[in-house]
């Protein structure tokens, strides 16, 4: 496996979030457990992201003290919202958005890629679901940034990009130059000044540009072949980007893998690594999302199949008992309550009271822990609330 270099796309300002985060986090319990969600990150405005902080936490410990908390239980439960509060560098990354989840053990800052609405929880466990659509996409694609004298290989998701290392490639042109094509080049250009007149020119020329054209071809067969063992390593789709035809080039030889082409304008060298990252991503996010389309669409064709269900607690049951193949949640609103002991039954609160749970976040951890998959639909693909499930058996 080829090594990894720096990570060269927001270093350090966002945290991956993938499956184990969001099971972990719905599986913990808290006495109580707050769950704090905002957006950060816009260029000058800290002193706005600490105003709507505080706000939230001003908010919740209102709620904790109607609850019955004593004054100095949250002051503790809320020490890690407060203290962030007071670090006058934290709010200067490249984030777009804080989760932060306190009162319980293990209490997490999460640094998001996208934006959530600020909103915050009081409960039993932590409120997962407003991080769905940042694990939409979720996994691993390469991207090749090819230039005919600087090649680099990344291994990107959805909101990062870090450098592999190159060693066992060729990366420039001149690195596989066949030594004969070297020797034909200095004879062409000593016929072309031995002799007079703009035909000799024109001559040189000529097998120079022909030449130019061989050693393309054969760098990029090289590169195909030297990429082809790393490629079955990595067992990830590829995104070629480059000036001209050269990426779809090296992608027509690379087609024993699920691979796209990028194409610049300009020297890919002076193009800047978010942008490359961008473009990549628009060109693959369809293969990296089809998951998500297909789960809405087999919902769609076993409607009424007794195979899917919209009853919320058939939804909890099934997730609970590993039964859920997919679910599909409409809304990232707190469906609070818990289920009945003893039965698959569940009691659902208008408002929060000491002991309840998101349920949807709940069933989502289930079967997240279980195997199965969990996307955040729109309206357009689920006329129905609060989630819905596709049924294993």
């Amino acid at each position: 496996m080829a090594r990894l270099e720096s990570s060269l796309f927001a270093p350090g300002t966002i945290d991956e979030i993938g499956r184990d985060d969001i099971v972990a986090l719905a599986k913990s319990l808290g006495e109580p457990a707050v769950s704090i969600y905002l957006p950060v990150g816009l260029p000058g405005d800290v002193a706005r992201d600490k105003t709507v902080l505080r706000d939230l936490v001003v908010q919740a410990s209102g709620e904790l003290a109607e609850d019955g908390y004593h004054p100095a239980r949250v002051k503790e439960v809320l020490e890690l919202p407060n203290r962030l509060l007071r670090d006058d560098t934290f709010f200067a990354g490249g984030m777009r958005g804080l989760a932060i989840f306190c009162g319980i053990e293990g209490e997490r800052v999460l640094r998001l890629p996208l934006a959530p609405e600020p909103a915050y929880s009081v409960a039993a466990s932590p409120w997962v679901v407003p991080l769905l659509p940042v694990m939409e996409g979720g996994g691993d694609f390469l991207i090749l940034w090819l230039d005919l004298n600087d090649v680099r290989l990344y291994l990107a998701s959805r909101f990062s990009m870090s450098r592999l290392s190159t060693e066992d490639l060729d990366t420039s042109i001149e690195d596989v130059r066949p030594y004969e094509d070297r020797q034909a080049h200095i004879s062409a250009r000593a016929e072309g000044t031995s002799r007079a007149g703009r035909v000799a020119v024109f001559h040189a020329k000529g097998v120079g540009e022909e030449m130019a054209k061989r050693h393309e071809e054969h760098f990029l067969e090289m590169l195909a072949a030297e990429l082809a063992p790393q490629l079955a390593e990595w067992s990830a789709p590829m995104v070629v980007v480059g000036v001209g035809e050269l990426a779809s080039s090296l992608a027509r030889r690379l087609s024993h893998i699920p691979v796209a082409a990028v194409r610049l304008e300009g020297s890919p060298s002076r193009a800047d690594e978010r942008v490359v990252h961008a473009r990549a991503w628009e060109a693959v996010e369809s293969m990296m999302t089809a998951g998500h389309r297909a789960a809405v669409e087999r919902f769609a064709a076993l409607a009424g199949t007794g195979y899917t269900t919209i009853e919320l607690d058939e939804v909890a049951a099934a997730a609970h008992d590993g039964r859920a193949e997919s679910l599909l949640v409409s809304s990232t609103r707190p469906a609070w309550g818990r289920r009945v002991s003893g039965s698959n039954q569940v009691e659902l609160h208008e408002y929060a009271v000491i002991g309840d749970v998101d349920l949807v976040g709940s069933a989502v951890g289930d079967a997240l822990a279980s195997g199965a998959e969990a996307y955040l639909a729109n309206t357009e693909e689920a006329a129905f609330t609060p989630v819905g499930a596709i049924l294993r058996y």
